[in-house]
């Protein structure tokens, strides 16, 4: 059995606050390379794409009971979790994650 693992509303938000909030610091940071001359905003930049890079490729796609195991798709790096080492489980309420 497949199920599908998509973005809620909340952290649709989050995603894109947090990626206004990098290229807010970028751009601030590339306003005082022109004053300065200074290579560091350059590095900050890099560093937010590789942030976002990495939450990118490690992203779940999708989950998958098969045999005795879960198995997390990723775009890199698939999980597997035997079903045997899952100690509880519980069903949580739509209201809830709101």
């Amino acid at each position: 059995m497949r199920f599908s693992a998509s973005l809620g509303r909340t952290s649709i938000i989050v995603t894109v606050l947090v990626g206004f909030f990098f290229l807010a610091i970028i751009g601030i940071g590339y306003s005082f390379i022109l004053e300065a001359g200074q290579p560091i905003p350059i590095y900050t930049g890099i560093l937010f794409i590789a942030i976002y890079s990495i939450a990118y490729a490690y992203r779940v796609l999708e989950y998958e009971l098969a045999g005795t195991e879960l198995i997390i798709h990723r775009p890199i790096y698939n999980v597997h979790i035997q079903l045997s080492d899952i100690k509880q489980a519980e069903r949580v309420e739509k209201s809830i994650l709101l």
